[in-house]
């Protein structure tokens, strides 16, 4: 947290889904254990939610589900194949605009330039 300049006391980083089955779908997981991450948030009653989730509908879900809290969403590192360097650079990104940083952002667009520059 002192790294990112977040405050612990009002932000809460947290995978979206609480758990998961084999037997069951994404969507029907989540539907199951959302009342997890609810109860979370209410224990917690963070000023600041970075979600990381791989699900669009999940996303959307908590956005409007906690629409009073703000909320930044991460892409969850498994959507990345080998290639991990647009994930960290999109971190960077996001956190540098959360805490209106341009040191983060500069950072990110320098990371996505230069790996693009690699894989060409």
């Amino acid at each position: 947290f002192e790294i990112l300049n977040l405050n612990p006391e009002t932000t809460y980083i947290t995978d979206a889904l609480k758990c998961y089955t084999p037997k069951h779908t994404f969507n029907k997981s989540f539907v199951f254990c959302n009342k997890y991450l609810k109860k979370e948030i209410a224990l917690l009653k963070p000023k600041r939610i970075i979600l990381i989730s791989k699900q669009k509908v999940l996303i959307e879900f908590i956005k409007k589900e906690f629409s009073n809290i703000e909320m930044m969403c991460i892409p969850h590192p498994s959507l990345q194949n080998i290639n991990k360097i647009p994930t960290v650079a999109e971190i960077f990104g996001k956190i540098g605009k959360i805490k209106n940083n341009e040191k983060w952002i500069t950072l990110s667009e320098e990371i996505l330039k230069e790996y693009s520059n690699f894989i060409n």
